[in-house]
């Protein structure tokens, strides 16, 4: 009959962890400020605006602590909102432990794939979808996302590592027990935006405890819950190189033996209900570069497949475990990925705060 014996927590759009009495939605109040914990004062990098930082998933529970990640806006500027994971107690929301998905320890094996003077200032590569637990593990899976901003990454040259990730961590402590990189070097916005599925495989008449994750880039992965491994093949394979200034694409990318959908779009492939949308969806493709999944943005435009929202849907997948069935929503919309070089849009401003007609599909 104790006031919060049993407690509902809940994160709001605003950045804000809630605890509520589950019997009668009562704050609980020996939690955080009478029953609410703050979440953007002590971030690395606080947000420049309220909506940068929010809250769009809720919070995981384990083992007497309240775990959240963060949602932080794309595109803004490279020293983003900060998006750290961090682990609150249960009953009185004292902060427990942070992890940066940028790392800032230089003893970190990560800290060295973030290269260039300002690397380590990187925003976002935040956690903005649901967090999975392992309680009798002790453990903790988090998907991260791109580090800011999506499509260039000139400023934090390198792997990346732990941003575009599924890692694992000690729920304890926060320390890293293993990860596992998607996406190398992040340049079309593949965020792990599905949640981690933790199932039972059969195989071989073992059992083994796995991760299921699909990712906006049409891939399954399969990875051992324990240690990270991959139970099904993953292949490093060569991608196409950026032609941008100042941008190093990854020279490999991990391709999963479990496909979900297409990874290129030819312009024999445009469709359209008259001739005429046809060919003017042929031209259009014609003109852009693409070399298929992993193709960098560029100058003059990239057809991007899949596109930012996937590859797999953001959704999460569904598991039968007696006929070991995963069922994978997918999304096949292709997207158009440009870089405007600063001088051309500061040109383009001065022309239109002069009034003057500024053309492009960008303006």
């Amino acid at each position: 009959g104790a006031p919060c014996r049993r407690t509902i927590f809940l994160a709001s759009l605003d950045a804000r962890l809630i605890a509520l009495d589950a019997a009668t939605g009562a704050p609980c109040t020996p939690f955080g400020n009478a029953g609410t914990v703050d979440l953007r004062p002590g971030l690395r990098i606080p947000p420049a605006f309220t909506e940068e930082y929010e809250e769009t998933s809720p919070p995981a529970v384990v083992n007497g602590l309240v775990i959240v990640g963060s949602g932080v806006s794309d595109n803004g500027r490279t020293d983003a909102g900060s998006g750290e994971v961090r682990a609150f107690d249960a009953r009185t929301g004292a902060l427990r432990w942070t992890w940066h998905p940028v790392p800032q320890d230089p003893a970190d094996p990560a800290y060295r794939s973030w290269e260039n003077p300002n690397a380590h200032r990187t925003g976002a590569a935040n956690t903005w979808s649901v967090i999975a637990t392992d309680p009798a593990r002790d453990l903790v899976f988090v998907p991260t996302s791109s580090p800011s901003p999506d499509y260039y990454g000139g400023e934090r040259l390198g792997d990346n590592r732990y941003g575009n990730s599924i890692v694992a961590l000690r729920a304890r402590t926060g320390a890293v027990a293993w990860y596992f990189q998607t996406v190398h070097h992040d340049l079309w916005d593949f965020d792990n935006a599905s949640p981690p599925s933790l199932v039972t495989l059969r195989r071989d008449s073992r059992e083994i405890p796995v991760v299921l994750q699909g990712t906006k880039t049409g891939m399954l992965f399969v990875l051992n819950r324990e240690t990270g491994v991959p139970v099904f093949p993953v292949e490093e394979r060569p991608v196409p190189a950026s032609d941008v200034p100042g941008e190093r694409a990854s020279p490999t990318q991990p391709f999963s033996a479990l496909r979900l959908s297409p990874h290129r779009l030819s312009a024999d492939d445009a469709w359209g209900l008259p001739p005429a949308d046809r060919a003017w969806c042929r031209d259009r493709m014609a003109g852009l570069r693409n070399e298929g999944i992993f193709t960098p943005p560029s100058l003059k435009g990239t057809l991007v497949v899949p596109s930012n929202i996937g590859g797999a849907h953001w959704g999460g997948v569904a598991f039968d475990p007696e006929r070991q069935i995963v069922v994978v929503p997918v999304n096949r919309v292709a997207a158009v990925v440009q870089l405007i070089p600063r001088e051309e849009l500061d040109s383009a401003r001065a022309r239109q705060r002069r009034g003057e007609r500024v053309d492009g599909d960008w303006e």
